[in-house]
């Protein structure tokens, strides 16, 4: 973006197809700068369909969509400040599960729709990128471009899965009245949602490869999502889905819904840290 700026901020001024196909050659050379210039267009239109509200950005699962592990029980704690990962005192945060703080002022259908239609229409230009790369001299070069694209692509997928799978299982819990065909279906639904976002997962590992900087938080010097994190997401998520499969068989256990999970006692070693950084801070150390 700062190169973008940087190439718009002198004369002559270009019109914008004309400026985005220079910009795009810089990269990719001018035989595919065209190519380019239409997967940005798509990411772009996908941008469109984002759901922008604080809410949904800070309070959400979107930036750890990948790790998020799904939960069948309930999460006692909310992840404070922001659900990107980690609390202001570095220790790792909940997998939070309260739908109703994630939408400001959208529903959770809506949200699951947006995310959705944001991923279809992104792949539409990574399609694009991934062909310019096939036939582009300094291929090596721009692999992190489509990695990083891919990644993106991944993410806004992964959004869509974890508010879909938390909104069905909260109608699950809800539904001990209904019939035992309505909640079959609800827990098909399920294991489908548990069962692409264990996919998705597992594709983000493959395009991390080689790229330390997809995944990383520059607010909390962290990463929000890693291949380790991935790794505890996929072995929980494949425990969960299992639990599911059971459920079509053998028919569902509420107490496992009902069920609110314990909250983690605090590491002894992070807190004695924490005080140690407090008090430096108050001495001006």
């Amino acid at each position: 973006m700062l190169k973008a700026l940087g190439e718009a901020s002198f004369t002559p001024l270009l019109k914008e197809e004309a400026f985005l196909e220079r910009l795009a050659a810089l990269d990719w050379g001018q035989k595919q700068a065209r190519t380019i210039v239409r997967a940005w267009q798509h990411f772009a239109a996908s941008f469109e369909l984002y759901p922008f509200n604080c809410e949904v950005f800070y309070y959400g699962p979107v930036t750890r969509a990948p790790a998020y592990q799904l939960h069948l029980e309930q999460e006692a704690q909310l992840a404070k400040p922001y659900n990107w990962g980690f609390e202001r005192n570095r220790a790792v945060q909940p997998f939070e599960d309260q739908l109703k703080r994630w939408c400001g002022s959208f529903t959770p259908e809506e949200l699951v729709r947006s995310f959705r239609a944001m991923a279809k229409r992104w792949d539409r230009g990574l399609a694009l990128m991934a062909r310019a790369l096939k036939t582009s001299a300094g291929a090596k070069d721009l692999q992190k471009q489509l990695a990083v694209a891919r990644a993106a692509g991944i993410q806004f997928a992964s959004a869509a899965k974890v508010i879909e799978f938390y909104l069905l299982r909260d109608r699950l819990r809800e539904a001990g009245a209904q019939k035992a065909s309505f909640r079959k279906a609800l827990v098909n639904r399920l294991i489908k949602t548990v069962a692409s976002a264990l996919a998705l997962a597992s594709e983000m590992k493959r395009v991390m490869r080689g790229h330390a900087s997809i995944g990383f938080e520059s607010e909390l010097y962290a990463y929000s999502y890693s291949p380790e994190l991935i790794d505890e997401k996929i072995k929980h998520d494949r425990r969960t889905l299992a639990r599911l499969k059971t459920w079509i068989k053998a028919g569902m256990d509420f107490a496992v819904l009902n069920r609110v999970l314990p909250t983690p006692p605090p590491d002894p070693a992070k807190v004695a840290a924490l005080k140690k950084i407090r008090s430096n801070c108050l001495r001006g150390d």
